[in-house]
């Protein structure tokens, strides 16, 4: 648990760069959230993790970028991804990278949502070198308000 904590402390101030220079236009969002879940297999457990996405909202749904940091006390994945939704559920999809023990090795996720605040996902997850992962649990999402003060708490 300590190696996950430490490893997040030199992602965290990463991701949180690259979100605050975005602009933050009338329909724009900006989400950090943590997740929990259950990966199962081998290399599973409990999942910890942090992410932020940058979401713009229109009529028909919205679309936006993801970056993650989560794992296990013996794994770590960072999974960078675009997403779609439309009202409380969507679905983000893109490359991960995932460290375990003593190799790296790439790969994609899929990860469908619905919710608002508490967000429930699904996370497959396919690893070049060790093949399909799956992964239940949940996002506490909140949303950082744009210049006109409209909150919104839409995304993954």
């Amino acid at each position: 648990m300590k190696k996950v904590i430490k490893q997040y402390r030199r992602i965290l101030p990463v991701i949180l760069l690259l979100a605050v220079p975005m602009p933050v236009a009338a329909q724009t969002f900006i989400n950090p959230g943590f997740n929990l879940g259950y990966r199962f297999g081998e290399g599973g457990g409990f999942v910890g993790g942090f992410e932020v996405s940058i979401m713009f909202w229109n009529d028909k749904g919205y679309y936006g970028l993801v970056l993650a940091c989560d794992g296990t006390p013996k794994t770590m994945d960072y999974h960078f991804g675009v997403e779609y939704g439309i009202g409380f559920f969507g679905i983000c999809v893109g490359p991960v990278v995932a460290h375990r023990s003593d190799t790296t090795t790439y790969g994609f996720r899929v990860t469908p949502y619905g919710g608002f605040i508490l967000v429930p996902y699904y996370n497959y997850q396919f690893l070049v070198r060790s093949g399909s992962e799956h992964e239940i649990g949940t996002y506490f999402k909140f949303t950082i308000p744009n210049s006109q003060g409209r909150i919104g708490r839409i995304g993954g």
